[in-house]
């Protein structure tokens, strides 16, 4: 999902030191992208779903954050990428 496998891992582990600090990096920014997400479905989920999608679609009741992010994590695992 954020660019980091299971072969980012074993590289980062087992490797010689230019492969080991190159997916050292990669695991780096994918945790800096991670949290990023998870702040974002934070702080723009429940916004735009109150705001924006419940004038779109009137029966929808309100949100809270912790509905984006489980909502957030249910597509991550439903739709792989």
């Amino acid at each position: 999902m954020f660019g980091c496998n299971v072969e980012t891992f074993r590289v980062a582990m087992e490797g010689d030191n230019l492969e080991r600090e190159i997916a050292k990096a990669s695991l780096r920014v994918a945790l800096i992208a991670l949290v990023v997400f998870v702040l974002l479905a934070l702080v723009l989920g429940p916004w735009l779903w109150n705001n924006v999608l419940r004038r779109l679609v009137p029966g929808l009741g309100r949100s809270r954050w912790y509905d984006i992010l489980l909502l957030a994590i249910l597509f991550a695992i439903v739709v792989p990428a």
